[in-house]
């Protein structure tokens, strides 16, 4: 029965969603931090967030909901992690403060909560007398920080110990948003949160499980990495999370920085060098020297070609090891949602897909004419390559 009534509520909750206008919705948007106090709020995995942010709020204000948009990025950063934060001593600005009398009538679990870190208010996210809840509101939506797990150095240990609880704080702050806030609906704002982590069973969730008590009944969408189905799918079973992917950064080759392009130089006057040069001793050792530097060989003993035979050896071990680090496929920068690839950034993402999945060395120059929207006839002429030599 206690199932069947809190699927009812989230039905019900979706279909008011569903029908309201979207002037009168009120929409709380959470952001990660972990771990505190090390300048960690607002990340996720390949996620430029406040860019992100800015865009979403962009888009929100374009479609009818009441937004208070900031000038730019910096300003959106700087109202949410600065403004009175210094004056509170806090992580972030200080949106607003729960009395601890109040946390300590409204809060239905607070017998389970100070068996595990003691009286309200507790020591996370608090003044000794109230908690905060981090974040700043702009018109209908609050944009706000997600309190810490609790346990910073272990903090999966929420997840699979029983009988634990999350702090005072991040119950309050849930709860400020279910019923003081009013949210119509919860965006989580990329991969991943604390939320999901929270102690409970793995599936099947009911009410004595943390994640199912402290979203109840409220909407939850969650922007999540279009890369990671295994921690998304707990955050969808655990949370009741409605997924929306993003993309990950396009790939492109790592390509190499001076000292690793320094010593491709040496190995390749190596290798054009007659095995009489005089010079080859003293190259030798610049070559150990200079991956010696890079940590890829040990300084010493020294490598003479004419004690150590396999110098040559060596050199050609160093050679593949430059290779495969330079065409190791990396993410290029961050993602952000709202803006699309730039076309360099499209052409090495084919270069890479070509490269990985067919095992294929496509002409810059050709993928460079697709991208321009040029026809693959004349791709293939810019590569120099006849039609009928191609196949599919």
């Amino acid at each position: 029965p206690e199932r069947a009534s809190m699927l009812a509520a989230r039905v019900s909750k979706l279909v008011d969603l569903k029908r309201s206008e979207r002037r009168d919705r009120k929409v709380a948007i959470v952001l990660f931090n972990f771990p505190p106090n090390a300048g960690n709020i607002g990340s996720a995995a390949y996620l430029s967030v406040f860019e992100s942010l800015m865009n979403t709020l962009d888009g929100m204000k374009r479609q009818g909901y009441q937004v208070n948009k900031p000038e730019s990025v910096d300003e959106l950063r700087d109202a949410v992690l600065h403004g009175n934060a210094a004056q509170h001593g806090s992580d972030a600005n200080v949106h607003t403060l729960i009395p601890a009398n109040d946390h300590v009538k409204r809060e239905r679990w607070l017998k389970e909560i100070e068996a595990q870190w003691g009286p309200a208010p507790g020591r996370q996210l608090s003044n000794g007398s109230s908690i905060f809840v981090l974040g700043k509101q702009f018109g209908n939506v609050l944009i706000c920080v997600q309190p810490s797990f609790g346990y910073e150095g272990d903090p999966m240990r929420l997840l699979f110990e029983k009988g634990l609880a999350p702090t005072h704080a991040f119950s309050a702050f849930y709860r400020y948003l279910r019923e003081d806030f009013q949210a119509s609906a919860v965006l989580h704002f990329g991969t991943h949160g604390a939320l999901e982590f929270m102690p409970g069973k793995q599936s099947g969730m009911s009410g004595t499980c943390w994640p199912d008590r402290l979203i109840d009944d409220l909407p939850n969408i969650y922007l999540y990495a279009s890369n990671n189905p295994s921690e998304g799918a707990i955050a969808k079973r655990r949370s009741g999370a409605t997924l929306i992917s993003y993309l990950t950064p396009p790939v492109a080759q790592a390509g190499l920085y001076k000292g690793l392009n320094d010593l491709k130089a040496s190995i390749d006057r190596w290798r054009t060098q007659p095995a009489e040069s005089a010079d080859r001793p003293e190259l030798a050792s610049l070559i150990q020297a200079q991956a010696a530097e890079l940590n890829l060989c040990e300084a010493e003993p020294l490598w003479n070609i004419e004690t150590h035979g396999n110098a040559d050896e060596r050199i050609q071990a160093l050679g593949d090891q430059i290779l495969e680090l330079e065409y190791t496929l990396i993410p290029h920068g961050l993602h952000v949602t709202g803006r699309p690839l730039s076309p360099a950034e499209r052409v090495d993402m084919l270069l890479s897909m070509a490269d990985s999945f067919h095992s294929v060395q496509l002409d810059r120059a050709a993928v460079e004419a697709i991208v321009a929207g040029q026809t693959a006839e004349k791709a293939l002429r810019i590569a120099g390559i006849a039609k009928n030599e191609t196949t599919l």
